[in-house]
């Protein structure tokens, strides 16, 4: 499980935040923050992936969906969808997922919102259709020394 987003940008990082505070039965974590794209060399193994990442975009609270990569990747950026493309040109052949909570705010430096943390809490359910099993749900914050 691989979280995504800027720690120090509000509830973009809830990605890192959830990801470290879960306890989690048969399946490694990764704390990918801001460097998704150089995180892909350490995936390209894995039988599965699932990115957790912050959307400001979603209708809903959270969605879990199977992942496709993004044609025509900019390798500076960081989307789920564009670390899979990078991933799959050097030779994944796994499956990849994306948990994406939705975000209230984006700011700097600030911590995250009441609202983002209760959705991942929420959202955190989502896993076991992927046979993720949940052992716990630590304090959910993120890592950010200027905020």
């Amino acid at each position: 499980m691989v979280g995504l987003g800027n720690e120090c940008f509000g509830d973009d990082g809830i990605g890192p935040a959830l990801v470290r505070a879960l306890e989690l039965e048969g399946a490694e974590k990764v704390i990918a923050g801001i460097k998704g794209l150089q995180t892909a060399f350490d995936l390209i193994d894995c039988d599965e992936v699932i990115f957790v990442d912050a959307s400001f975009t979603l209708d809903k609270d959270y969605e879990l969906r199977e992942l496709e990569p993004k044609e025509g990747y900019d390798p500076h950026s960081n989307s789920p969808a564009e670390i899979l493309a990078f991933m799959k040109s050097m030779g994944f052949k796994g499956k990849a997922h994306v948990l994406e909570i939705k975000g209230e705010r984006a700011c700097f430096p600030c911590t995250l919102s009441e609202e983002v943390v209760e959705r991942a809490k929420e959202a955190v359910k989502e896993l076991e259709k992927l046979g993720i099993k949940v052992k716990g749900i630590g304090e959910i914050e993120a890592e950010c020394p200027h905020a």
